[in-house]
């Protein structure tokens, strides 16, 4: 493993992470995930339910309501990502969560938008805020990884106990997966047989659509593929409900793709010295074109731009606690290393 900061203890021993081993159907996936982690399933949601009421003043019904009436993300789900809903259903039959609850879960960065778009209030400082990276180290390997800020451990959906690592067995057409999330939650950072690796950062300033696919539902799509040009041909053929940067290397090379209802930015991410960040900020140009379209053109084609009064403060000027990277080389691996009061920080590593 490179380039991982120095205060990193070898040593491992509390709780590790579990490690949840599915195959299957969407649905067998999801009832194999539900069975093994179905406490942290529903603490998990729970929380992040009771949060969601405190912020915007919806329960269960009224966020479901506002999925359902006002946009299409079930309806274009239903009919790209058909697969990946089996799995949350799976998830609810084995955990006795609400089916509701954890797809709305899901869909978490696309209610921040959807809430605002009905003119409910939503608190800028309710996001919790991480950042992505490239490394590059001394032979030219290419590494990729994800920085929790403090806000995020803070959170009781965000925190080290309530994360877990699935690891999917290979389908057909399909490679075996390596994932780092939330429980309940298909996707944070993973990384596939083939080499594969995805981070993800929200890019708030840039347009939403009420008719694209979930990016969460984008996120874990992008790990059914071979390699980095099926990838970017997958991200410019996809309808986006979001703003995201979807952060892909394959030791070899990395790509920045800037997801928007507007388009694609391609940038080459290849870390010309040790390290290239990612925050959750849109390149300045692509941000500034998309937001200055027309209003008619937006109304036309069901998008809803943001504002520049909805930019939050820079993840950067946050102070960074957990680390999630992923390792190229061979054998492909993936690390989690979080603080631990008085004991420094340990890491947990799993390998493909």
């Amino acid at each position: 493993m490179k380039d991982l900061p120095c205060d990193i203890a070898s040593a491992f021993d509390s709780e590790p992470l579990p490690r949840i081993h599915i195959e299957g159907t969407g649905r067998e996936r999801g009832r194999g995930i539900g069975a093994a982690a179905a406490d942290l399933i529903a603490n998990n949601v729970n929380l992040w339910l009771e949060r969601m009421g405190e912020r915007t003043g919806c329960d269960l019904e009224g966020l479901w309501t506002l999925v359902e009436r006002h946009s299409h993300l079930l309806y274009t789900a239903r009919a790209i990502a058909a697969d990946l809903l089996e799995e949350i259903r799976g998830m609810a039959e084995a955990s006795a969560v609400s089916e509701k609850a954890i797809l709305l879960y899901n869909l978490e960065t696309e209610l921040e938008w959807l809430v605002r778009s009905r003119g409910r209030a939503f608190p800028q400082t309710s996001r919790a805020r991480g950042k992505s990276f490239v490394e590059r180290d001394s032979c030219g390997q290419i590494s990729l990884g994800f920085e929790f800020c403090c806000e995020v451990f803070d959170q009781p959906m965000g925190r080290r106990e309530q994360a877990l690592v699935l690891d999917i067995a290979e389908r057909l057409h399909y490679p075996r997966q390596l994932l780092l999330t939330t429980a309940g939650k298909l996707s944070l950072v993973g990384v596939n047989a083939h080499g594969l690796a995805v981070c993800t950062n929200t890019l708030p300033d840039l347009d939403y659509s009420t008719r694209g696919l979930a990016a969460v539902l984008v996120a874990r799509s992008l790990l059914n593929h071979a390699s980095l040009e099926s990838a970017e041909r997958y991200l410019r053929a996809v309808p986006h409900a979001s703003g995201k940067r979807y952060l892909c290397a394959d030791g070899r090379r990395a790509l920045s793709l800037e997801c928007s209802a507007q388009g694609v930015k391609v940038r080459a991410a290849d870390a010309d010295s040790r390290r290239r960040e990612y925050t959750d900020w849109a390149d300045i140009s692509q941000a500034g074109d998309c937001l200055d379209k027309d209003n008619w053109l937006a109304a036309q084609n069901g998008y809803q731009p943001l504002r520049r009064s909805l930019h939050f403060n820079p993840a950067s000027r946050a102070i960074f606690q957990g680390v999630a990277h992923i390792d190229l080389s061979r054998p492909v691996s993936m690390s989690l290393s979080t603080p631990q009061p008085g004991r420094g920080r340990e890491l947990q590593r799993f390998s493909l």
